[in-house]
């Protein structure tokens, strides 16, 4: 199991403080895609559009980090949803990228 020590702690809006976050790559299923290409959207800063979503998707950046993302979210341990992803520091935000080559 991969584990990411944040550098700086992420504050989620539950109000938990999160120190590190785990990854369920195996747990992710078919049904996590929406939402992985919906992260992948907003952190491209365009409006999310399944049907123009395709594209090559190992070569995206935006799309390696929401992957990252939902497998952190879809972990057990970790407290975070969706949405706290706007709470991480830009430099895990790189590391989400690196953990999403998977």
């Amino acid at each position: 199991m991969q584990t990411l020590e944040l550098s700086k702690p992420l504050k989620t809006l539950s109000g938990e403080t999160v120190q590190s976050i785990s990854f369920d790559f195996d747990g992710l299923k078919p049904m996590d895609y929406r939402n992985i290409v919906r992260l992948e959207a907003r952190l491209k800063g365009v409006n999310f559009d399944m049907d123009a979503a395709v594209s090559t998707k190992s070569t995206s950046s935006e799309f390696r980090m929401a992957t990252a993302w939902i497998a952190a979210v879809n972990h057990n341990d970790n407290k975070i949803c969706l949405d706290d992803i706007d709470s991480i520091s830009f430099s895990d935000l790189l590391e989400l990228e690196k953990i999403g080559l998977f």
